[in-house]
């Protein structure tokens, strides 16, 4: 009897066993570990997983400096508020990746920009004002060709140095005006038809006459500029005779000895030194291509000098720059 209690008190014994060997199994060994018992030491190197550490529960003081690499970094996590200010680099911007609509209005500064690096695609139409650029810094390479008009230019400052010597100005290109000029012929200009004749000046007034008893003939090269409109013709005489000294201006052409009276003028006896005039021309506009002009001055002989001629003056009108 004695032999059958003990062998169910040792056969109770152990079910008893199995049975706590069994739910220790079971249950998780975390329900035997009392709070903030396990230290580092008891954790094996390398063996706690992602999904063994609790979501925010890690601060910044439990991550060791400059130790987080890029990959650990979530792609758009990081936002302004986590940048410290002034802490970015050029070489922390990738290129290409700042748009205009990324910079703030008037964020951008001279000491932002790398100097010589702002290119033509850089500026705008049309935004560049002069009151932006410095006073005498462009150069004529800065300047576009054919880009600068009359308006442009200041009046009156454009001077001969400024124009090439090659520019070839057409005629069409410049303001003409219409001038009238006088083209004086002095007495010194004239000299006698013939060798023969005898005439003598006048040392205290300029002045031609004859001094013989036979008239004498002067010639004189009359020089006007082609297209010239003759206008008046004036001879200044002292006439103190009662003969009349004669200036006519003649025109011939080149290839023959015919010549034609284009104005004629004669001292008419008037006492003293005065001056003739005669406004009626044949044929006054001046043709230097196909005509070439000369005048005839004949003083009758004298044995004194009371006949002179001072000078001859062709009044002309021109149009000209």
């Amino acid at each position: 009897m004695k032999a059958v209690h003990r062998l169910a008190i040792n056969w109770a014994a152990s079910f008893l066993s199995a049975v706590i060997l069994l739910s220790m199994v079971a249950t998780p060994a975390l329900a035997y570990v009392a709070a903030n018992q396990v230290v580092s030491s008891s954790i094996k190197d390398g063996s706690i997983l992602n999904r063994d550490i609790k979501q925010n529960i890690i601060s910044s003081s439990r991550i060791m400096n400059y130790t987080i690499r890029k990959q650990d970094i979530h792609s758009g996590s990081i936002n302004t508020y986590k940048i410290l200010d002034g802490s970015i680099l050029g070489r922390d911007i990738a290129a290409g990746v700042i748009t205009n609509s990324k910079l703030a209005a008037n964020a951008v500064t001279s000491d932002r920009i790398q100097d010589n690096s702002i290119l033509n695609r850089d500026i705008a139409p049309d935004v560049i004002s002069s009151s932006r650029v410095r006073d005498n810094t462009l150069l004529n390479r800065d300047i576009k060709a054919d880009v600068i008009t009359s308006s442009r230019i200041r009046n009156g400052t454009i001077s001969d140095a400024d124009i090439s010597p090659s520019a070839a100005i057409s005629d069409l290109k410049l303001s003409w005006t219409t001038k009238t000029v006088t083209r004086v012929i002095q007495a010194a200009d004239f000299r006698a038809e013939k060798s023969s004749d005898t005439w003598g000046s006048g040392t205290s007034d300029g002045s031609i006459y004859a001094t013989g008893t036979s008239a004498v003939s002067f010639l004189a090269p009359v020089n006007l500029p082609n297209g010239a409109v003759i206008k008046k013709v004036t001879a200044n005489f002292m006439d103190s005779s009662t003969s009349d000294a004669t200036f006519t201006l003649k025109r011939t052409t080149y290839i023959s000895d015919s010549h034609a009276n284009m104005a004629s003028i004669s001292s008419s006896g008037t006492s003293g030194w005065a001056n003739f005039e005669q406004t009626t021309i044949a044929e006054d506009i001046v043709d230097n291509a196909s005509k070439r002009y000369f005048g005839l001055l004949t003083i009758p002989g004298s044995t004194n000098t009371d006949l002179k001629l001072g000078a001859v003056m062709i009044t002309y009108k021109i149009s000209a720059p």
